[in-house]
């Protein structure tokens, strides 16, 4: 017994979600969504879960890449790298706000826009 949907059916990549998460910014749909419209939040979710799972399956080390590399959003550790300090410094920033970052559950890893990224790291190398 085959289930078959009575809509049309997309079929994307893994690289293909991950894409469209970053370039339509839909982190920030999805947390908008979190107690609004469930369906769309949910729709979000696997989103974000498929491109989880692509970069995990190739690895973290293209995303750990050096920090001067073009990005969308870096980790605490990439941000640290390229300012010259601790992660560690960069996630309690993170957290009293200092740098602004948002994170997906609690405990988990921050993400970093760019724009802010790259203003935090010209002032931590000022001092």
């Amino acid at each position: 017994m085959s289930y078959l949907p009575d809509e049309p059916v997309l079929v994307i990549t893994a690289g293909e979600a991950r894409m469209l998460w970053q370039a339509a910014r839909l982190d920030a749909l999805r947390v908008k969504h979190r107690s609004g419209n469930t369906a769309l939040y949910d729709v979000l979710v696997k989103f974000y879960r498929v491109g989880l799972l692509e970069i995990a399956e190739r690895g973290t080390q293209t995303r750990q890449s050096a920090a001067s590399e073009e990005r969308e959003r870096w980790t605490t550790q990439q941000v640290a790298r390229a300012a010259g300090i601790a992660e560690r410094t960069v996630r309690l920033d993170c957290k009293e706000g200092t740098l602004p970052a948002t994170q997906h559950r609690s405990g988990g890893p921050w993400a970093i826009d760019a724009d802010a990224a790259t203003t935090y790291i010209r002032r931590r190398k000022k001092h």
